[in-house]
Parts: C-alpha cells; sequence; structure tokens
C-alpha cells in the first residue's frame, strides 16, 4: 500500500488497448498525479519543524536575492549618469537621506551574511568541515560536533562585521 506524501507525485494509471486478434489489453503505465501541498509558503520558510541550518538555508536564499535586486537598481542608477548631470546629482542627493543610508546599512548586512554562510556551505560540502564518513545514526556527529561549531563561528563573524559596520553607517560625522 502507498502512503499519499504531500508534493510528492505518484504514479498510478492503466491503458487499455486492443490486439489484432480484438483481446482487450490492460497495462500500467504512469501518469504523474500531484497530491497538494498543504504547507505552502509556510513550508519553504520552516514553520518551526527545522533545525537552525534550515532558517539559515531561508535566509541565504532571501539575501541573495536581495542582492540580486540591489545590483539591478545599481545598475539603473549608475546608468542614469549618461542621461546627463540634471539626472545623476537628483539621484546623488538621495544617497543622503536617512532612509536610504539605513538600506545601505541591510545591503551591507545582507552581504556580511550571504558571503559568511556561503564560505561554511563550501567548507561543508567540499568536505572540509565534514569529517570523515561514518554510519548515519542519529544524532548525526559530523553535524554535531565539525558543522554546528563552524556554523556559529561564521554567524558570530558576520554579526562582527555587521555591529563593526553599523558603528561606522551610524555614528554621526561618519
Amino acid at each position: 500500500m502507498r502512503i499519499p506524501v504531500p508534493g510528492v507525485l505518484a504514479f498510478h494509471s492503466h491503458t487499455h488497448f486492443s490486439t489484432a486478434s480484438g483481446e482487450i489489453v490492460t497495462i500500467n503505465t504512469p501518469t504523474p498525479r500531484r497530491y497538494p501541498n498543504r504547507l505552502g509558503l509556510l513550508g519553504w520558510l520552516g514553520k518551526g519543524r527545522h533545525g537552525l541550518e534550515r532558517y539559515l538555508y531561508t535566509l541565504h536564499r532571501l539575501t541573495g536575492l536581495a542582492l540580486l535586486g540591489f545590483l539591478v537598481f545599481h545598475i539603473f542608477v549608475t546608468s542614469s549618469r549618461l542621461l546627463g548631470r540634471q539626472v545623476w546629482e537628483p539621484l546623488m542627493a538621495l544617497t543622503h537621506h536617512p532612509v536610504f543610508q539605513a538600506v545601505e546599512f541591510l545591503i551591507f548586512a545582507a552581504v556580511a551574511f550571504h558571503a559568511l554562510n556561503g564560505v561554511r556551505l563550501l567548507l561543508v560540502e567540499l568536505g572540509g568541515a565534514a569529517g570523515k564518513p561514518e554510519e548515519p545514526v542519529y544524532p548525526y556527529k559530523s553535524s554535531i560536533h565539525k558543522q554546528r561549531p563552524l556554523m556559529i563561528a561564521m554567524m558570530l563573524l558576520a554579526g562582527v562585521f555587521i555591529a563593526l559596520a553599523g558603528f561606522d553607517f551610524f555614528l554621526p560625522g561618519h
């Protein structure tokens, strides 16, 4: 008996055809049938059922999308220089607005997190932080003893960079 799993394809269907002698033959042919994803966007965000790594995964995706959006915006603003001084100078005047400076800080925070989490992922995926292969018995020792301390170290380093940048961004006279 198959137990349906949400969001997983299930294959079950029958095809009927007749042979040259007129005999009807039934063959099982796979046709996809989707089960509904009941969790939707909340399932993608984790909904409290996953460990810290799942939230880092989600935040890594979101910061990547934010940085991509910033890159497109930055190219648009920089290309406005081609339209002349009357377009360029009002746009550059906006950079002194406090809201723009706060967004600039958030962009830096996204860069710091995304870069250091990316380094952590590279170390884990390329085997530097995975350790020797061992039998997968829960709790997974490589995850707890090697990957978790690396994650904590990288996130603390990102926090230090973000805090130092916050002083530089928000102290008067900078």
